[in-house]
């Protein structure tokens, strides 16, 4: 499972581990604002390359075998 994780875009897998840790035990409403915050990095890091490639069938209904 680690070999499929480390396959992601490591920004966002760190956002997402970063929000796990921060946000337990919060309200949901200022966890989202955790989660919010913690996401920016990677919209600006590797969200436009991520969409093109999310646009052009990566990832499409769970297949992440070409990402």
């Amino acid at each position: 499972m680690a070999h499929e994780i480390a396959r992601f875009p490591q920004v966002a897998v760190r956002a997402d581990r970063r929000s796990i840790i921060e946000t337990r035990g919060l309200p949901v409403r200022d966890a989202l604002k955790v989660e919010w915050a913690n996401g920016l990095e990677a919209i600006r890091h590797e969200g436009t390359a991520g969409a093109g490639r999310f646009r052009d069938g990566a990832g499409r209904h769970g297949d992440f075998s070409n990402i």
